[in-house]
């Protein structure tokens, strides 16, 4: 939850970031002009429009679309003597350019961060879903005997199935069960059906995920494939969770 509201505030950021770089260049693009030279444009008929923006300044449009800003002189018949020479004039301010600029981008934020979110938590339905799928307890289980080769592999686990079967009797002697198992080699060698063995022999359930479903572009999504996981598989009491080609894990941390 924390993240997600790192995300929104850093969203919200940009947006304001954004407005406020696009509302400095929409002022910066009316130049200001001489009370001369607008009487000089107003007399070659070349303004189209002018507001009477405060007491200090008129923003004065071309008929070539320019906006300018010009001092105001305070003249009590400025409105007339405009209209008179067929000028529309307004009170306020001549709409900016920039206002549905920045209407578009903070939209386009706001559904961002929505499509994101939403994205975030299907990823999340999705693994749990996939988990269940991967993870159910298969009806004929992998022994031993189904594993060709291996010997020495077999031998050494041996002790760890003896543990997860009987665990009281280690227990009683102080013995604790180990965290995991390295198995290695190459592809094709025999890794995963060992591994399904051993939840075989000592007859719980396999849980199978590969590292690389642990990585993941969505800020959280990696940590709670993990959580996910070990929190399934708890739900067991005894299980053995095989997670394939953990190097990816460290290559990309590394890079």
């Amino acid at each position: 939850m924390k993240r997600n509201w790192v995300i929104v505030g850093c969203a919200l950021l940009v947006v304001a970031i954004l407005v406020g770089t696009i509302s400095f260049l929409g002022h910066r693009s009316q130049k200001e002009m001489s009370y001369l030279d607008f009487m000089k444009a107003l007399d070659e008929s070349q303004v189209s429009q002018v507001v009477i923006k405060n007491n200090e300044k008129l923003v004065v449009e071309l008929l070539t679309g320019d906006q300018f800003i010009v001092p105001n002189p305070l003249k009590a018949d400025l409105k007339e003597n405009l209209l008179l020479r067929g000028v529309t004039v307004k009170s306020g301010t001549l709409a900016n350019s920039s206002g549905p600029i920045s209407s578009v981008i903070i939209l386009l934020v706001v559904f961002g961060v929505i499509f994101f979110s939403r994205k975030g938590n299907n990823d999340n339905k999705e693994l749990i879903r996939d988990v269940h799928k991967k993870n159910e307890h298969p009806e004929q289980l992998i022994k031993f005997e189904q594993v060709a080769g291996n010997y020495e592999a077999k031998e050494m686990v041996k002790d760890i199935i003896d543990f997860i079967k009987e665990p009281e009797k280690y227990e009683g002697i102080g013995a604790k069960m180990p965290r995991g198992v390295l198995l290695y080699g190459l592809p094709g060698t025999g890794k995963t059906l060992l591994a399904k063995a051993i939840a075989g022999e000592a007859d719980v359930p396999f849980y199978a995920m590969s590292g690389s479903d642990f990585v993941q572009m969505y800020v959280g999504v990696g940590a709670n494939r993990i959580r996910q996981l070990f929190k399934t598989a708890r739900k067991s009491e005894k299980a053995v969770i095989f997670i394939d080609e953990i190097d990816a894990l460290g290559k990309s941390r590394g890079s």
